[in-house]
């Protein structure tokens, strides 16, 4: 049996994390995770009916042809935490379609939903035969036969063969009269490797293009299918989203592991790559930051912008101030540290002034501010600075750490909604530019919370 030796251990963690801005795609503000699923002990097990039992719910797992199929929840690998769900179809195979899958969660025709998950292939994974039949890891389904959309690989001819994604939506006025987009993004698997996956749908089934299935990969936008999805008839039915190894007569050693699972209200809640900790760490990415801009920019959002600038000066039209929020409706308990983290990408050079460009941070007590969009935030409609919590002083490029234990522990006693603000005296006048969490990864400000409880 293979032994998934190369597959990247991650721990949890809720950073939460944007899409490229490529896209320009507004996500809604960040609640609590409203379903997760990480198999980790006390609460998650499997029991002798392979129904998946974690925080007091139960999943039902349907299967055929059991004799080729398995399923266990194993510390050999994870993607957060210490444990994952390991499914397997041997290299047999029978006359029917070998099944292992769960349902996870309901959704309604009509309804915009966001789920994030991992999954990660076995480094013996063999690639689905041609003509034998789909291998699916996700379907949404809210009809008897056949499903509405599904992530799945695509055929191939030998079992070497890369895994290659491939995405099939269903639609059509009646059952009878079903037909289907195919979507083949030509996006390429590693074998032995965690992958994070957020989607986002709406499914209306009814018979318009009024439908889209997103589809995230590691950050990356990479199906983007606005149309048609779903069968009329079905218009009423709720649906399911399935999880799991659904092979059809495929004579192939196939092995995947999920974790990470959950549902909620954005792309931030719910990706899986923004989650890691360390015992009781956890390391979030703001839900919202944007700057502002003065004088003769003071109508003008900068909501989508990679940057968060911040410059003090008495001309106006140069001054800038950076706000972020970040939702910690996921956490309780007291944090022992918690702590802002910034990286300065560029500090202005040539300058009158050459003394370190000190940037000061700031309690905001409005909360509402909107990141982009209608009713977005700008210089005429900042909200009011608070308290000072901190001031770092910049002298380049780097990361720059503001201790905010006490104002943090007040938040999650509170609202569990924090704002902040970042500012500059109006003697400095030196732009300091850090990433915002439109950036890249490595650049996007973190707050780091210790001995908290999390998701």
């Amino acid at each position: 049996m293979n032994q998934p030796d190369t597959i990247l251990t991650c721990s949890r963690h809720f950073i939460l994390r944007f899409l490229s801005i490529l896209f320009f795609i507004q996500l809604p503000l960040v609640a609590a995770v409203s379903e997760y699923l990480d198999f980790e002990p006390p609460d998650s097990s499997l029991d002798t009916g392979l129904r998946i039992l974690e925080n007091n719910k139960t999943y039902t797992r349907e299967a055929y042809q059991d004799a080729y199929a398995s399923a266990a929840i194993v510390s050999s690998t994870s993607r957060d935490g210490t444990r994952s769900l390991q499914v397997t179809h041997n290299s047999n195979s029978g006359t029917d379609k070998d099944r292992m899958e769960w349902n996870w969660h309901n959704w309604n025709p009509g309804g915009t939903y966001w789920s994030g998950f991992g999954f990660g292939f076995d480094p013996g994974m063999e690639a689905p035969v041609a003509s034998s039949g789909d291998c699916l890891m996700h379907q949404w389904k809210n009809q008897q036969a056949g499903y509405t959309a599904s992530l799945m690989l695509l055929n191939k001819t030998n079992k070497s063969d890369p895994l290659e994604l491939r995405v099939k939506l269903g639609y059509g006025p009646t059952e009878a009269q079903r037909a289907y987009h195919y979507i083949d993004p030509g996006y390429v698997f590693t074998r032995g490797q965690w992958y994070d996956v957020v989607v986002n749908y709406k499914i209306t089934c009814s018979g318009a293009n009024d439908s889209f299935f997103k589809v995230w990969i590691n950050g990356t936008l990479v199906v983007n299918f606005s149309g048609n999805i779903g069968i009329v008839e079905r218009a009423t039915t709720t649906g399911q989203h399935k999880f799991g190894l659904y092979r059809g007569q495929q004579p192939r050693y196939m092995r995947i592991y999920h974790d990470a699972m959950r549902r909620g209200a954005s792309f931030e809640e719910v990706n899986p790559a923004s989650y890691e900790d360390s015992g009781s760490n956890y390391t979030l990415h703001p839900s919202a930051d944007a700057y502002v801009r003065g004088g003769d920019y003071a109508g003008i959002n900068y909501g989508i912008a990679t940057a968060l600038d911040v410059k003090g000066s008495s001309n106006l039209s140069v001054c800038r101030r950076s706000f972020l929020r970040w939702s910690l409706g996921s956490y309780s308990g007291t944090a022992s540290s918690a702590q802002l983290r910034l990286t300065v990408t560029s500090v202005e050079t040539g300058v009158s002034t050459t003394t370190p460009a000190a940037i000061k941070v700031y309690a905001v007590s409005y909360d509402t501010w909107v990141e982009s969009g209608t009713g977005s935030i700008t210089w005429n409609n900042q909200p009011a600075l608070g308290t000072q919590i901190g001031s770092v002083s910049v002298t380049g490029p780097g990361t720059y750490d503001v201790p905010m234990t006490s104002h943090v522990n007040s938040v999650l006693s509170g609202d569990k909604i924090m704002s902040l603000a970042i500012g500059q005296d109006t003697g400095v006048n030196k732009l300091v530019t850090c990433g915002s969490r439109e950036n890249s990864l490595a650049n996007r400000p973190t707050l780091t919370l210790t001995g908290v409880s999390g998701p």
